[in-house]
Order: C-alpha cells, then sequence, then structure tokens
C-alpha cells in the first residue's frame, strides 16, 4: 500500500522545519506502517484528552457514570487556554456528554478539567497501562502550571496514540458502541490546520490536535475510502512555534503535507 519512496517524502518534508517530530502511520487491518520515531516521549498537550474520553466511555459503559448527568460550571472550574466555557455564566448546567464533546472539538480546558474530577486521574492512568500504552501519563490537570513547575506533566507518543486509535476503528476496546461514539466526536473536531488541511473535501477524519509553545500535535483516523489508516503526528522544540497562540506555523504546516503525502500513496496506490 504505501510507497518506497513514501518515508523518504515524509523525511524531506519533516527536515523543512526545526524541531523534534515523531510519526507512526498505519493501514487499518493490514499491520503496514510506518514509523519514524514512534517511541519518543512528547509532552503531549491536548492530545491527553482522548484518554480521558475513552476513560469516561468505559465507566459509562461499566455503569459507573451517565453522559445524561448535569454538570454545574463553578467559578473555581475556570481556567485560561482554548475553550469557551471559561466565557460562560457561572452556574451553566449541562449534560456530562456535552463536556466531554466540548473537550474534544473545540479542546475546551476547563471541561477537560471536569472530566479529570470525575472520572479520576488515577483511573485514566490505570486503563492506560491496561491498553499498554508504555508512554502516556496524565499527571496534572490542564494549565495547571504550578504542577508542571514541580516536574509534573502530561506525556504520550506516537506509538502509544497509533495503538489507541487503531484499538477504536477496529472496536477491539471498549465495545462497538463506545468506539462510534469516540470517533463520532473526533470527527467534529473544529481545529482542522493539520491533517485534513489539505484532504479532499468531504473526507472524514477522526482526530484530535494539541499545541503549547514549540508544539504541535495532531493525531487520528483517516477514512479513505477502502483503505482507512490512522497517523499519530507529534513535535516539539519547534523554534518558530516558541508563542502558544502563533498560528499553526511550520509544525502545522509539516504535520498536514505528510498527511497529503499519505493520503495520496494510500488511495493512489
Amino acid at each position: 500500500m504505501f510507497r518506497s519512496s513514501l518515508r523518504s517524502q515524509i523525511m524531506e518534508i519533516i527536515s523543512q522545519a526545526e524541531g523534534t517530530f515523531g510519526l507512526v502511520i498505519g493501514i487499518i487491518g493490514t499491520g503496514e506502517e510506518i514509523d519514524i520515531n514512534g517511541d519518543e516521549v512528547f509532552p503531549s498537550a491536548s492530545i491527553i484528552k482522548i484518554p480521558i474520553l475513552v476513560e469516561a466511555l468505559r465507566q459509562r459503559a461499566e455503569g459507573r457514570l451517565s453522559l445524561e448527568e448535569r454538570v454545574t460550571l463553578m467559578e473555581e472550574d475556570k481556567v485560561g487556554g482554548s475553550g469557551v466555557l471559561k466565557e460562560m455564566t457561572t452556574g451553566l448546567s449541562l449534560p456530562f456528554s456535552d463536556v466531554l464533546t466540548l473537550m474534544i472539538i473545540v479542546s475546551d480546558n476547563v471541561a477537560a478539567n471536569i472530566a479529570i474530577a470525575r472520572v479520576g486521574m488515577e483511573n485514566v492512568n490505570a486503563y492506560v497501562r491496561q491498553l499498554g500504552l508504555r508512554r502516556t501519563v496524565l499527571q496534572r490537570k490542564l494549565m495547571d502550571f504550578e504542577a508542571r513547575k514541580r516536574g509534573l506533566d502530561n506525556l504520550t507518543s506516537p506509538r502509544d496514540i497509533a495503538d489507541l486509535l487503531q484499538k477504536l476503528a477496529t472496536k477491539t476496546m471498549l465495545n462497538p458502541e463506545a468506539c462510534e461514539r469516540a470517533l463520532d466526536i473526533m470527527k467534529r473536531q473544529q481545529v482542522r490546520d493539520r491533517i485534513p488541511r489539505y484532504l479532499p473535501s468531504g473526507t472524514p477524519v477522526a482526530h484530535k490536535t494539541g499545541e503549547i509553545a514549540g508544539i504541535r500535535h495532531d493525531v487520528g483516523v483517516v477514512f479513505a475510502k477502502d483503505h482507512p489508516y490512522v497517523i499519530s503526528a507529534m513535535s516539539k522544540d519547534l523554534k518558530d512555534n516558541l508563542s502558544q497562540t502563533s498560528n499553526g506555523g511550520k509544525g502545522a504546516e509539516v504535520i498536514a503535507r505528510i498527511s497529503e503525502a499519505v493520503f495520496k500513496a494510500v488511495t493512489e496506490a
């Protein structure tokens, strides 16, 4: 499926940005893959929200959590960074399903912290270990800079997230309905400057972005016709993305161009 030249093409694209990239691409169901620094550990940024989501869905499947239960937004819940809940009126009530959706599609940090408090940080970590994700750990809430100063950071690797996405796409974790729900939420992702950017309009992509200063990630399942595949792309130490608010920059462009090359290789083979 992959052209023999694809890896060289990807390395050429990566060379256009100064930083460290990690990448795992896998055709679903065939075992065919490309791995470039797949086991490298990266600060997860908002990619950690995917394990939080699947832990919530696991607890729901076990009857320990209802997606219909109501959550009340408190003033102390509000933190900075991405999302909309920080701008909402204190006392707002919304179902937990909406909290999870906001956490993914607009990468809402307030929603993520509410979800962490509800499902339990230790439960998220126990489940990722159960799934065999050896380099993924949730050690702090989002935007907790004091914890980060103490050396507590959220970490993952391209390989870990690629394996998790493979399990979701093949419905070999949780149950089929929960996997479909997770993928459906991820298909509604609103930050689209990386994996989907140069793909044909209408190509379904279930993905999650992540970014902090010097870091740009995007991981997801591309539902290319006949040949769906996983792409887990991460970067760190990017010299042109030192500001968290910079608009994509080289890191996002590199991931978008890699995604374009992979799509062409898969669909034109």
